[in-house]
């Protein structure tokens, strides 16, 4: 696991200096929740403020089964928003604009239950588990959350298993 530290405290934005269009990351962030137990009361990543179920390591706050706490819920989020700009951009250590999502899947799970995770990715966004990363570029606007406040100071990082 690859942990890397933002190099200023400023916060970052959804969609800053990505170039990537905000809806689809969320729309994106979002189907990654949902298959990740976000919108379950009591879920790990409720009680983690985790919806990407991200392991970032301990950023001050502690974690859950290796699951990084976030400070907030809109830490939280930006933080996944940050792996998917990552994931669509090319600049993940891990993942690539060409890999689908069952590829993804196999990483992104550590091969837990990849297919199913897959599934309810695909099935959120509209897409097949063998649509593209780069594919997703095109996607029509969601609704997506709405993270409340600003974002996370000084935290990013590219994972491997999440």
């Amino acid at each position: 696991m690859v942990q890397r530290k933002h190099r200023s405290n400023r916060p970052l934005t959804l969609g800053q200096g990505s170039g990537i269009p905000d809806a689809v990351v969320r729309s994106i962030a979002t189907a990654i929740a949902r298959a990740e137990g976000f919108f379950v009361p009591g879920s790990l990543p409720v009680r983690a403020n985790n919806p990407g179920n991200l392991k970032l390591g301990d950023v001050g706050h502690g974690a859950i089964n290796g699951k990084t706490i976030f400070a907030s819920v809109a830490d939280g989020w930006e933080a996944l928003y940050r792996q998917i700009r990552l994931m669509l951009a090319g600049a993940s250590k891990y993942y690539n604009p060409e890999m689908t999502i069952a590829q993804v899947a196999a990483i992104y799970t550590g091969g837990d239950n990849a297919l199913a995770w897959a599934k309810n990715v695909a099935v959120s966004l509209g897409v097949t588990i063998q649509t593209k990363l780069a594919d997703l570029l095109g996607l029509p606007p969601g609704p997506g959350p709405e993270p409340p406040g600003g974002g996370p100071a000084g935290i990013s990082g590219d994972t491997a298993v999440m």
